[in-house]
């Protein structure tokens, strides 16, 4: 949910969510064979030699990635194997993270509570995954856009097509969070696809199965998670609603950008999908309560078969994908195991929570910088070194006839969770996939801010990642042309070739071009034009107002656009998951005077042509002026630049 710029919060990982953890590669792996399962079950059993090989991994991996603090816990056999504190919780006191009373945020780990809370309550029968989510609604209704309604299922799977959305979701103090139903009936994004069909992350989708926990059992959400599943398992320093006077044990997040600076603090809007607050040793009682069948000592938070059902898949995008979401968790089967997992970041901090159900081994780890390297570097290291491989998971030799076969796959790729109706939409400009062939019968798949990934083919439109062994799959129309690349936990839309960002920043570097050449190149004609020779009479007052006000409209347009650039790039993403700053407000006003303006001037344009203003290549050269303009309203219109769309 969060990083260092705008672009990274408002697409929101997009490169691959803001906020999930392991995206396109938590993807598939086969079942042991029976040589295999005569053999001891793998994964880590002495507790010293699994805290001596994470000292070293984490150990380093901090130092590199400039994080002042971490924490660990690792639990197997309903016992904690090893817990640990790494660096300093305030790296200004110097303050060391402990397990036991160190608080992190924990970002989307906090919707695995929130599943809970649902799975609790369909326990008891007063809810059921499959009914229509209107059916628990009072105050406000989810509209009926596609005729399908939308159930607990596809909230909590994040199958509800909601629109994404970012900005405003989060508050600077606690006294201006608004009561859930309040928020949500007020800022649920729009549906813009039908339920069931596809992955598509959202914070807002889950905030709203929270409510309904609120709506149901006659209890606010904090309240109902606190007194139904932080107490029965003794979790006494976790909570969704943090009192004041636990900040002095709330660890500081930080963000690395040339030198170490805090990250301010915010609080959610939609806190069920985010919110909480916890300790190492507190997460170790929630793992072993769901690799226990729902029994922590003698609590028992849910039933075995409530356990069970909550932890199958769902949703698949794709069978052979061998991977999808279960109720709250996400799925994948890597190195022959069964993995349950769920990642989160939010300004400052990045967690993970992973399980493996049929080894009853699980652990977490959580860092107080805006940085998600070191949990993926974690996670990546236990599973190479106590899971070996299987052997599905050797990449295989390329088709001999796929580079005649590469061209339907080649082309850009939108990731399907962006803000279609907001100016957070602009971010997505700049976050879009690649596939490209290599020539030698494999795709490379390139994504921004990460490593490209050469993947091969394995079977009709299914392909394997040839370093980690992982699966994507493509989905065709009728015609056979792809329309979707999918993972096991998102998915990407395939553009047309005007919706990519090469086609739209050429058009923009275009319109930039002239504006620039107008806003610079008209001035030092004026200038200079009692020294230059005069090859016509001037023509009037009226024509120097049109010059003039193209002029106007071409400088104010280029400084629009260098600060639209400058936004992406360089603004903090607390700045906006905030609300909009007072300075991208004032430049929202620009395209309202810009846009009649550029109507006026090619009015203007016809004008000068039928009265022969200036010269003959005076003339077109505001031809093109005009066009410019004019060809500038419909880039904002697309993306949602024109009005106050926030």
């Amino acid at each position: 949910m969060a990083s260092s710029r705008f672009i990274a919060v408002l697409v929101a990982g997009i490169v691959f969510h803001g906020v999930l953890s392991v995206a396109a590669e938590q993807l598939t792996a086969p079942q042991q064979s029976p040589a295999q399962a005569s053999v001891s079950p793998p994964g880590p059993t002495d507790p010293k030699e699994l805290e001596t090989f994470l000292d070293g991994v984490i150990g380093v991996e901090m130092e590199d990635l400039h994080i002042p603090g971490a924490v660990l816990v690792a639990v197997k056999d309903g016992q904690v194997m090893v817990r640990k504190g790494y660096g300093y919780a305030n790296a200004e006191d110097r303050t060391p993270v402990r397990p036991d009373t160190t608080l992190f945020l924990i970002a989307s780990v906090s919707k695995l509570f929130n599943a809970t809370a649902v799975m609790q309550l369909v326990e008891q029968g007063k809810l059921k995954l499959d009914v229509d989510v209107n059916t628990y609604l009072t105050a406000f209704k989810v509209p009926d856009t596609y005729g399908q309604p939308i159930t607990l299922t596809n909230l909590l799977t994040h199958t509800a097509g909601f629109d994404d959305r970012s900005i405003g979701m989060n508050v600077a103090s606690k006294d201006k969070v608004l009561p859930l139903g309040v928020y949500l009936a007020m800022r649920l994004p729009r549906r813009v696809m039908p339920p069931g069909d596809f992955i598509s992350y959202s914070n807002h989708g889950v905030a709203l199965s929270g409510y309904v926990v609120e709506v149901v059992s006659g209890e606010p959400f904090a309240r109902y998670v606190d007194e139904h599943i932080f107490k029965p398992l003794g979790m006494a320093h976790s909570s969704f609603d943090m009192p004041d006077a636990w900040l002095l044990d709330k660890a500081v997040g930080y963000i690395y950008k040339d030198t170490l600076r805090r990250e301010p603090m915010g609080y959610e809007q939609v806190y069920p999908a985010g919110s909480m607050v916890s300790t190492a040793d507190d997460i170790a009682r929630f793992m072993i309560a769901h690799l226990e069948h729902g029994r922590y000592g003698e609590a028992q938070i849910l039933a075995p078969q409530t356990v069970e059902e909550m932890h199958k898949i769902h949703f698949t995008h794709d069978p052979r994908l061998n991977g999808g979401i279960a109720i709250g968790f996400f799925e994948t089967v890597r190195h022959g195991q069964t993995i349950l997992e769920h990642g989160g970041d939010l300004p400052g901090f990045a967690s993970h929570l992973v399980l493996f159900p049929g080894l009853r081994f699980g652990y977490f780890i959580s860092c107080n910088a805006d940085n998600a390297k070191l949990r993926e570097t974690v996670s990546r290291a236990i599973l190479d070194r106590y899971f070996p491989k299987t052997a599905d998971e050797t990449a295989p030799a390329p088709p001999a006839d796929f580079n005649d076969r590469a061209a339907k796959y080649v082309g850009f790729y939108r990731f399907n969770r962006y803000a279609r109706y907001s100016i957070e939409k602009l971010s997505s400009l700049l976050s879009q996939a690649k596939v490209s062939c290599d020539g030698t019968g494999y795709l490379i798949l390139s994504v921004p801010g990460g490593e490209p990934r050469k993947t091969v083919e394995i079977g009709p439109d299914l392909f394997m990642n040839t370093e980690r062994g992982t699966r994507e799959a493509y989905r065709t129309d009728a015609s056979g042309s792809v329309t979707q690349l999918v993972t096991v936990d998102g998915a990407f839309d395939k553009l047309p070739w005007y919706e990519t960002a090469p086609a739209q920043c050429g058009y923009l570097a275009l319109l930039m071009f002239v504006f620039l050449a107008t806003a610079i190149g008209w001035p030092i004609a004026v200038v200079t034009r009692p020294w230059r020779r005069p090859t016509r009479p001037h023509s009037g007052v009226l024509a120097s107002l049109a010059r003039f006000a193209a002029w106007l409209v071409v400088a104010a347009d280029a400084g629009l656009i260098i600060f639209l650039i400058y936004t992406l790039l360089n603004v903090q993403a607390s700045e906006f998951i905030n609300g909009v700053p007072q300075r991208m407000v004032n430049a929202l006003y620009v395209p309202l005077v810009t846009t009649p303006g550029a109507v006026v001037i090619f009015l203007l344009c016809c004008v000068a042509w039928r009265k022969k203003w200036w010269g003959f290549f005076s003339r077109v050269h505001y031809t093109l002026v005009a066009l410019a303009c004019v060809g500038f309203v419909p880039f904002l219109w697309y993306w949602n630049l024109l009005g106050f769309n926030y």
